[in-house]
């Protein structure tokens, strides 16, 4: 192996060494003890050299698999980041010979495979960006998108999905971005497609917020991303899948289990929580279809008054999402549907067991203006019993100043 100098006359650090030998001094730099800065101006000035045409194929092959490996399984920042610069600036010149021979269909189901079977320690966000920026490399050398590799992409990417742990929103809203940049690599049967929306419903149906404060915004805006991927998903389909998407959403409200703790969010009793993030979704459902369903819920005689029962509480939890819309009209709906065929029994243990809630959204202004429509639906709408109305009062009269009437 060869030394690393530093020129008189330059800043720029240049290398003597055996061409072959690349990748091992690519390795050694990393474990060695340079300053990071050193570091990522030596990573640099070996990225520059990948334009040069007299490296031999072996050389090239190795410097992409220890990018690859950087990027996978890289334990720092600039490990992470030096591999995807590696991987575009060696493999753009080298997509005619070297690169197709390395980024194969092979690898790509490999290692969405991988992951799916919990092989190894995967940076597994970087699963779906690894595969995205091999595309990208491929795209900028002038070459298309393999059939190869789309395949692959739509055979496992669902199942990727479903291996994803609970709160895991990272590696789904990469799986999206990857998907969107190359919309040839989703699924083009409609029951791949509806497998795949089906697989994301049920991921933000699990995990709760974060603990950590300067966690919980990015957890929000990535669960926000991922339900707007799900929407480009039904944007490029027929209904049939929207309204069938849903049905399954239903159901995964409606498990009794789900009810058990509805007002605890937190990590400890995740099992039990409610699938408050699929809140994130209801504003990319059409009110016309949201409310059709409702009434075919409300009307089946085979769904039982504990599933709808458990569905409003979770829909009341979904009132909380900071970026909800539209939720207090699936809520009113529902009261009015339960109402309009005399369910009135199921009206009122709803009424009861939520209204309490409702009014304490009123404490925060930007909860106010929706929870109020649903609040008053409740107490106004069928006044069974004053009892609602003395547990609502109680929290108005420490929480809001009185207004004196003259």
């Amino acid at each position: 192996m060869g030394t690393w100098l530093k020129r008189n006359t330059s800043k720029k650090y240049v290398l003597n060494q055996e061409a072959q030998s690349m990748d091992q001094i690519l390795e050694g730099l990393l474990d060695s003890g340079q300053p990071e800065g050193i570091k990522a101006a030596i990573i640099n000035r070996i990225c520059e050299q990948g334009v040069l045409p007299s490296h031999p194929n072996t050389t090239v092959r190795g410097v992409l698999e220890v990018a690859s490996r950087w990027i996978l399984y890289g334990t720092s920042s600039l490990q992470v980041s030096s591999g995807f610069k590696l991987l575009n600036s060696w493999g753009v010149p080298s997509a005619g010979s070297v690169f197709p021979a390395f980024f194969t269909p092979e690898l790509v189901s490999r290692l969405l495979h991988s992951y799916d079977q919990g092989q190894g320690h995967v940076i597994a966000a970087n699963v779906p960006l690894l595969i995205r920026e091999g595309f990208r490399v491929m795209s900028r050398a002038g070459h298309s998108v393999y059939h190869g590799h789309t395949e692959a992409v739509q055979q496992y990417v669902a199942n990727m999905v479903r291996s994803c742990q609970k709160g895991d929103r990272l590696t789904v809203r990469n799986v999206g971005l990857l998907l969107r940049e190359f919309p040839e690599c989703v699924p083009s049967i409609d029951a791949q497609v509806l497998d795949l929306c089906v697989a994301i419903l049920e991921h933000l149906s699990q995990g709760a917020l974060p603990q950590d404060p300067k966690l919980i915004l990015k957890f929000i805006r990535h669960t926000d991303e991922i339900a707007g991927f799900l929407s480009a998903l039904w944007a490029s389909r027929s209904n049939s899948i929207l309204e069938t998407c849903l049905s399954d959403l239903f159901r995964l409200i409606s498990r009794p289990w789900q009810c058990a703790t509805a007002g605890d969010l937190s990590e400890e009793n995740s099992n039990d929580e409610p699938a408050f993030c699929l809140a994130a979704v209801v504003q990319h459902i059409p009110v016309e279809l949201a409310n059709r369903v409702v009434k075919s819920v409300v009307t089946d005689s085979s769904i039982s008054e504990s599933s709808i029962e458990c569905a409003v509480g979770q829909i009341v939890e979904w009132l909380k999402w900071p970026s909800a819309r539209n939720i207090d009209l699936w809520l009113l709906c529902f009261l009015t549907e339960l109402a309009a065929h005399k369910r009135l029994s199921l009206l009122v243990r709803i009424t009861e067991l939520n209204t309490e809630q409702v009014a304490e959204n009123l404490m925060y202004p930007q909860l106010r203006k929706a929870s109020f429509k649903v609040l008053s639906q409740m107490l106004l709408s069928f006044q069974h019993s004053p009892a609602t109305f003395h547990k609502v009062s109680e929290h108005f009269s420490y929480r809001y100043n009185p207004v004196w009437i003259f």
